[in-house]
């Protein structure tokens, strides 16, 4: 299954998520875009895995910067 929710807001701002989950794995992100204008975009992704897939569950946690000019 997978789930992604978007919305907007004023001054440009943007805040996102999703879901993906699977019998053996759950992935969660959160994350905010900033409009710059002619600059572009700036935003910032927060994401927490969890694997089950052999005998010891794995964690992980990432945060993903992302710069884009148009």
């Amino acid at each position: 299954m997978q789930l992604s929710l978007m919305r907007g807001f004023a001054h440009n701002l943007t805040l996102f998520g999703g879901l993906q989950s699977a019998a053996q794995y759950h992935n969660l992100s959160l994350g905010a875009g900033q409009g710059l204008g002619e600059a572009g975009a700036l935003s910032l992704q927060l994401l927490n895995a969890r694997d089950r897939h052999q005998q010891d569950p794995i964690d992980g946690r990432a945060a993903a910067p992302v710069q884009q000019r148009f």
